[in-house]
């Protein structure tokens, strides 16, 4: 049996990995841990690029990030199937969806899920014009930009193997069938052949010679 022992950090090595665990950078990291505010960044750099790469210290930092990244994992599930479905969303977007009765641009609490994953950015534009108190702000308008259609349509062809069957129609037409269908097909065809060539033996053999022109009687 192996038996795995951890060796403690000296305190300011733990303060050093506790920064990084939590996103500081090595150089700040080593400053705030060790103290040496009079240290050119250059011998600062050098000596947090050392112990950042020091293993036990990497050990103790991926021990620190180890629950976060478990719990973001629970809470965002990123796959295949995931990015897919994203991109179908886009992909198929309708645009009328975004509005109401009388062509009422409709709140995004209104926008149901497949509209609202369509919507790259909302911003609302200041309109400028002359009032009853002269030139000035009279309203304004929001400007709603969806994510590009033909991008996401792209990738999904390109996921699904879409170009590969239409630059391969031919090819493809027999590939996709199962292979007892083309052992069946193949049977097919043979038997049709064998079958021409024995009720048509005769015919087939002199095909090749020319016809002769029967005798011409003409009547008495």
């Amino acid at each position: 049996m192996t038996h795995h022992v951890r060796t403690r950090l000296t305190p300011k090595r733990e303060t050093f990995a506790q920064l990084v665990a939590r996103g500081e950078t090595a150089s700040g990291a080593y400053r705030k841990a060790y103290g040496q505010a009079s240290m050119s960044n250059k011998t600062l750099h050098e000596a947090a690029s050392r112990l950042s790469r020091n293993s036990k210290v990497v050990a103790r930092v991926a021990a620190l990030r180890a629950p976060a990244l478990l719990q973001a994992q629970c809470t965002v599930t990123v796959d295949l199937n995931r990015t897919l479905f994203e991109n179908a969303r886009v992909g198929f977007s309708d645009i009328r969806k975004l509005f109401g009765p009388g062509g009422r641009l409709l709140d995004p609490h209104e926008w149901d899920d497949d509209t609202a994953a369509a919507v790259a950015s909302v911003e609302r534009v200041a309109l400028f014009g002359k009032g009853k108190d002269g030139l000035g702000q009279i309203g304004y308008t929001t400007k709603v930009t969806l994510w590009n259609k033909g991008d996401a349509l792209d990738r999904l062809m390109k996921n699904l193997g879409g170009y590969k069957r239409d630059n391969n129609p031919k090819k493809d037409l027999l590939a996709d069938l199962p292979f007892e269908k083309l052992q069946a097909l193949e049977r097919f065809l043979s038997a049709r052949v064998e079958r021409r060539t024995v009720v048509g033996g005769t015919a087939a053999r002199g095909a090749n010679r020319p016809a002769r022109a029967r005798p011409h009687k003409d009547p008495a």
